[in-house]
């Protein structure tokens, strides 16, 4: 196969990897929610400190604390990321390593200064041939 054969069938499978993880994976924001400012920490579930610590004078709360729920609406969401699909995720990644090793196989070194043992080396890797 040309050297610009194996290049563009990289690209393919670039694309091809990027679109099957990109099917595999689901993302969605939670109602927990992540507060971190200066040095006091909250974590928040429905508008609700659960857990609460101040660095500066050591103090941590554990519960639901409801007189002060300020803190939770400056928290930013979490994140639950599903796989409904997890074989397209490892197709995916297969796919886009394959084109990795494409796309040393598409590199002419015929014109690089490689030294005896850098050529060794990538014949030994089934990357170089004459």
């Amino acid at each position: 196969m040309k050297k610009y054969q194996w290049a563009s069938w990289a690209l393919v499978l670039n694309a091809v990897g990027f679109v099957l993880l990109f099917v595999a994976f689901q993302g969605s924001s939670s109602d927990l929610s992540i507060y971190s400012k200066d040095e006091n920490i909250a974590l928040c579930y429905s508008g609700h400190i659960v857990f609460q610590a101040n660095y500066k004078n050591g103090h941590s709360y554990i519960g639901v604390n409801t007189t002060d729920t300020s803190i939770c609406l400056e928290g930013h969401p979490t994140a639950i990321v599903n796989t409904d699909h997890p074989w397209l995720g490892k197709l995916g990644v297969l796919c886009i390593f394959a084109s990795f090793w494409m796309q040393f196989k598409s590199i002419d070194r015929t014109e690089a200064n490689l030294t005896s043992s850098q050529i060794r080396a990538l014949r030994n890797l089934g990357l170089f041939r004459n």
